[in-house]
């Protein structure tokens, strides 16, 4: 959540340009929106730490959760189908900062990768094939798109009553046994909104949002442990566990700067051999 929330100022926490590393903790707006948290926490706003999706909801106590889209979203809504619960559960991008000139989002990439000695390669080369057209083929994406928003109830196959196969009786449009007049069980089934998948294109492809990709994760494990793995780490213990961003970081700014340099060196050594 905290690397979220900081990238809504349009700063990457650590950015690698063609040619440095930058470390951006102490910049002013990182160091704004990370005492922002720090205070909603103090204040009683913010939990702590990770919650389940599929039980975050369940008390009432809870707003927001701070978590990628699509798996947080279907989570949560199978949360609210099988305990017949009130309400609607809908995905919302981070507030935008007031300061910014932009919209910015967090955004990150992924790849696959086909291990060397693998006894099935052009299995993996089909599946990222299918990955890809799952993506881009305008007439798989209009697929997909038709599916996520058709509201019609998906049933068991079978009567949870007296066992009544629907389908193998060709009565599959049956919705109350025939046999003993159970009503027919109801599967989950996650429903999007247009609009709601209007947004989560737009916060993927359109001008409406500028995408953030942060670099605070991917340098080297020793920041991620500094980040996120103790109640004083400087983006999670600052969330969740009412650590100063300011104090924890000028205590651990220098072990960031000695993890990051022989990366930089690496890179001005690739760069000058180019």
């Amino acid at each position: 959540m905290g690397l979220m929330f900081a990238n809504t100022t349009g700063v990457k926490m650590i950015d690698v340009t063609d040619s440095d590393i930058v470390n951006n903790l102490k910049n002013e707006n990182i160091e704004r929106a990370m005492s922002f948290l720090s205070e909603m926490r103090k204040e009683g706003l913010i939990g702590d730490g990770y919650i389940d999706p599929g039980t975050a909801f369940m008390n009432g106590n809870l707003l927001f959760l701070a978590m990628e889209s699509e798996w947080t979203f279907e989570s949560a809504q199978s949360a609210v189908f099988t305990y017949g619960l009130e309400g609607e559960i809908v995905t919302l991008p981070m507030p935008k900062d007031p300061m910014s000139d932009k919209y910015y989002v967090s955004a990150d990439t992924y790849g696959y990768m086909v291990p060397a000695g693998t006894k099935n390669v052009q299995g993996g080369v089909d599946w990222i094939l299918a990955s890809r057209i799952y993506e881009t083929d305008p007439e798989t994406k209009a697929a997909d798109y038709a599916l996520k928003t058709d509201p019609s109830p998906v049933y068991y196959d079978k009567c949870p009553g007296c066992k009544y196969d629907y389908i193998s009786n060709d009565k599959a449009d049956l919705t109350v046994c025939p046999e003993c007049q159970t009503a027919r069980k109801q599967k989950f089934k996650a429903v999007y909104t247009v609009e709601q998948l209007d947004l989560l294109d737009d916060m993927l492809h359109s001008d409406k949002f500028e995408r953030v990709f942060d670099n605070a994760m991917g340098v080297d494990q020793g920041i991620v442990d500094i980040m996120t793995s103790t109640d004083n780490a400087l983006i999670d213990g600052v969330t969740y566990h009412d650590a100063s961003y300011t104090e924890e970081l000028n205590k651990q700014y220098q072990a960031i700067e000695a993890f990051i340099q022989p990366y930089r060196d690496a890179l001005t050594k690739a760069k000058a051999e180019g």
